[in-house]
């Protein structure tokens, strides 16, 4: 019989992927998110369309009735009281729909490795409230998705100038990568996989890389000259805060950095040949999925 997932906020950047990757295995998908229109949008008649909130109960416990496994993170909200009631709430539906399995994931860096700064702390809160729920739960810890680099607000350099001043490490420092497809392969293995559940897995990409590592693979891509320029954590919050118009943020986004850079510089020289070997997934490297991306147009390169 094939299986049948739920997927939380599908037509986001994290939700779109899983679905994508379902699909591709055969899947039936109950792609949910808070319009239904824009799932119709996005996926036509290729999934099951399912309008849900995970600030209301009735409708997320809804949300996962009759479904075999779900893939859900927690919705980006600028309100902070409202992720609390987000986490409880799809506990909470998960239990009462008797839901078989869930694929959670923190969205970010997360557990002891690092300094426990507001956001890994919530990151590490909300692990632990899934793991321990009592639900059939597997938790994804993935560092830094790939796609920000893709933002015009982390790299408002890059294409205009050639330069490459995010993220906020010293030169010398690999940091490991997680891109959305490749969280989606992992998302999708786990609902297929109930002997995985009760653990938290920190998910990475195949090899960690240095900034100029980085801007070389992004100087192929774009066929251009690019350079790392490191920028420390709190000159990136800095920046962030002013963008953003949001010193809150800024100190966050400043706090998590500082923490990834406290780490020796081969912290995240992982072996992932025994994560692939786990959820049975075949991972792309850093560059093949960069060449991948479309090239930015001519506007986002002037903006």
């Amino acid at each position: 019989m094939t299986k049948h997932i739920a997927v939380w906020g599908s037509t986001g950047a994290q939700g779109s992927a899983v679905v994508q990757e379902a699909l591709a295995q055969g899947l039936r998908v109950r792609a949910i998110a808070r319009s239904k229109q824009r799932i119709i949008d996005k996926f036509q008649e290729q999934v099951e369309a399912c309008e849900a909130d995970l600030i209301d109960l009735e409708s997320a416990t809804n949300a996962l009735r009759g479904v075999d496994a779900a893939f859900a993170h927690l919705p980006m909200t600028a309100d902070s009281t409202q992720p609390p009631i987000f986490l409880q709430n799809l506990i909470a539906a998960a239990r009462k729909a008797n839901l078989p399995l869930l694929v959670f994931t923190t969205s970010g860096p997360t557990g002891e490795r690092y300094d426990p700064v507001p956001m890994i702390a919530g990151t590490t809160a909300a692990r632990d409230a899934i793991i321990n729920s009592g639900i059939s739960s597997i938790v994804l810890q993935p560092t830094v998705y790939l796609e920000n680099l893709l933002v015009p607000l982390f790299v408002p350099r890059l294409y205009t100038e050639g330069v490459l001043d995010y993220p906020p490490i010293r030169e010398t420092q690999r940091l490991g990568w997680v891109s959305h497809k490749d969280q989606a392969k992992y998302a999708v293995a786990g609902c297929l996989k109930p002997e995985l559940a009760g653990k938290a897995y920190e998910i990475f990409s195949l090899e960690s890389l240095t900034g100029p590592d980085l801007a070389d693979i992004f100087a192929s891509w774009l066929g251009q000259p690019v350079r790392f320029e490191a920028v420390t954590p709190q000159a990136f919050g800095e920046r962030m805060a002013t963008l953003l118009q949001s010193q809150e943020l800024g100190s966050a986004l400043a706090g998590l950095y500082e923490a990834i850079s406290k780490l020796p510089d081969d912290a995240f020289d992982i072996d992932t040949k025994g994560l692939q070997q786990i959820f049975g997934v075949a991972l792309d490297t850093v560059q093949e999925q960069v060449k991948a991306w479309p090239l930015p147009t001519a506007n986002k390169m002037e903006s």
